[in-house]
């Protein structure tokens, strides 16, 4: 198993509380099954996470004003369900905590344990992180100095035993049990077959060049202004691009052959195209654009305008056959892990809630409500 595997889609919103997690210095527990303890440190964390989370939905809802507090706001989650955001902070922080508790469980029941390697690499992380902060060296690259996550946790009653627990070696152990299920175990592993199935149904191969309709010029201090093309430009350009994409349904050309003849035209250094395999449900492209690669046939180009005036845009779109990215995405290990992963995380995630309602877990009560979400306004 790799030391560190990419989590996608659903599971990696799962990853995200565990791996910034930690406890209190004090004796307090936040939830229990039999022996095994969470430090109420887990759970305060828990809280400051679903906290910055809810902030950013709230950013977006009725009446937010960010001089005020947005405690008190109705906000719509990523599944589209409505809370008041201090309720839906508590009962996120509270559902996650009990959702690493669960996964230790399990982990122990299934008699999973950690490869050496992978524990080390998690907990070497973990200390990076916690007295250097994420993505160190990156920062440093920049001339920029991250906050170590000492520095963010501690304040609220976090410790480094705790965070060291429930974050890094707490997404390894997810990942383990992740693969033993859907991998590993005859009975649940899913098949290369329907793996397959998933790919070619769920995913789709394009590329795409996209020019802006618009002039540009740039003043002394640096800022950009744009003005709409004429309209004998904007017919000019869409000659040239509606021929790429000619060139490419009539068979005499390539989308490949077509951005050669592109870049050597403007005088580019490099192709301008973006070429991409994924779910277009979960696509960061213009909708009318996402509509339209729907709506194609695999094999084919077309040419698309979307906005108007200086914000007008003409994408050169082509949609390539999905079964020719299988063996690249399905034969390696870790793009199939990636696929997999989007295929089973709400299926997890159930199974995950699945046990955590049979386990005897406990709750002190007491301990868990005196930390209030407007501890961090």
């Amino acid at each position: 198993m790799k030391a560190i595997k990419k989590i996608t889609a659903a599971l990696l919103a799962v990853l995200m509380i565990m791996s910034i997690s930690g406890c209190s210095s004090k004796p307090e527990w936040s939830y229990k099954t039999g022996d095994n303890e969470m430090q109420i440190g887990v759970y305060i964390y828990a809280l400051y996470t679903a906290y910055n989370q809810a902030a950013q939905y709230a950013s977006s809802a009725e009446g937010y004003n960010a001089e005020s507090s947005f405690l008190n706001l109705t906000i719509t989650d990523d599944k589209g369900e409505t809370a008041v955001a201090k309720d839906w902070i508590v009962d996120t922080a509270k559902k996650l905590t009990k959702n690493i508790l669960t996964i230790e469980e399990e982990f122990k029941k299934r008699g999973l344990t950690i490869p050496s390697a992978d524990e080390t690499t998690a907990k070497e992380t973990a200390k990076n992180d916690w007295d250097l902060g994420p993505y160190y060296e990156m920062y440093l690259s920049y001339g920029m100095m991250p906050t170590p996550y000492k520095d963010i946790l501690e304040p609220y009653g976090v410790s480094y035993e705790s965070f060291e627990r429930a974050s890094y070696l707490a997404s390894t152990r997810q990942t383990i049990l992740f693969e033993e299920i859907y991998i590993n175990d005859e009975e649940t592993a899913v098949s290369k077959e329907d793996l397959t199935k998933f790919f070619t149904d769920n995913y789709t191969s394009y590329s795409y060049l996209n020019v802006r309709l618009a002039d540009s010029s740039t003043d002394d201090s640096g800022s950009t202004t744009y003005t709409a093309m004429s309209d004998e430009d904007i017919a000019e350009i869409e000659a040239t691009l509606q021929g790429y994409a000619d060139n490419i349904n009539n068979g005499t050309g390539t989308f490949a052959q077509q951005m050669t003849a592109y870049t050597a035209l403007k005088e580019l250094e490099s192709d301008p195209s973006t070429s991409t395999v994924e779910n277009l449900d979960e696509s960061s492209l213009n909708e009318d654009v996402i509509k339209a690669i729907k709506d194609m046939d695999e094999g084919t180009a077309s040419l698309i305008k979307i906005g108007e005036a200086e914000n007008a845009y003409f994408y050169l779109v082509y949609k390539a056959p999905i079964a020719d990215s299988v063996a690249d995405y399905i034969d390696d290990e870790a793009e199939s892990f990636n696929i997999l992963s989007a295929m089973k995380s709400e299926e997890f995630q159930d199974y995950l809630d699945g046990l955590t309602e049979g386990l005897d877990i406990q709750e002190n009560t007491g301990v868990v409500n005196s930390y209030k979400p407007s501890m961090f306004e």
